[in-house]
């Protein structure tokens, strides 16, 4: 049994623009919760500090908390409020395509 997770992280917005690619893949320990992925992507790109307080998160096209725990295998989205605002109109479009949407 392995002490870590492996999950995919879709960015959008001005995480998208700090890294200047659309998705990362990132292991962290058991028992994290989401708001860790923040942090994690803050401090490899601090000047994404300005986004912490009102990004929004997502596991597996659900909107969660905060302190949701991540498993193996999610696919998380940090939504910072540009692309909440940009996005609202294509919500169920982004459903029904199973969430694949490439930025």
């Amino acid at each position: 049994m392995t002490n870590t997770l492996k999950v995919t992280i879709k960015l959008f917005a001005a995480y998208q623009e700090a890294y200047g690619k659309s998705e990362l893949a990132l292991e962290f320990p058991q028992n994290t919760p989401v708001a860790a992925v923040r942090e994690r992507l803050i401090s490899e790109h601090p000047q994404l500090s300005q986004w912490r307080d009102v990004t929004r998160f997502g596991i597996n096209l659900q909107f969660v908390e905060p302190d949701t725990l991540l498993q193996d295998g999610d696919e998380v989205v940090l939504i910072p409020p540009s692309a909440v605002v940009s996005e609202r109109s294509q919500k169920l479009k982004v459903k029904s395509q199973k969430f694949n949407l490439k930025i």
